[in-house]
């Protein structure tokens, strides 16, 4: 079930990236106009588009954090959305063995 969420999420999220994309003239064009931003804020011209190259010191990247910061960080807040959704199966569990409260009986 997780897997099939997780598969719908990013079929919804396709056709806006792939809008965005054309709108911008592509992953080039997306490339082209943060150069110049990336530059004028004192970064590398590729900051914007990669995040891996730049992690060796916090003060290189954007994000002003170091690969520590970007592993750890993305793990933790990749927690909540398992624990919500665990969460959210409980109380599904609990809701369906009160028969007044099944979702058929509102309609």
């Amino acid at each position: 079930m997780k897997f099939f969420n997780s598969f719908i999420i990013v079929i919804g999220l396709f056709p806006l990236v792939f809008l965005a994309l054309k709108d911008v003239g592509g992953w080039i064009g997306l490339k082209a106009q943060l150069a110049p931003i990336a530059v004028s804020k004192g970064f590398a011209p590729d900051a914007f588009t990669t995040t891996w190259s730049h992690a060796g010191q916090a003060s290189a990247n954007p994000l002003g954090v170091e690969w520590f910061g970007i592993l750890f960080g993305l793990g933790f807040v990749l927690s909540f959305g398992y624990w919500v959704y665990k969460l959210f199966l409980s109380f599904r569990g609990l809701l369906l063995q009160n028969p007044k409260l099944r979702p058929g009986r509102f309609l």
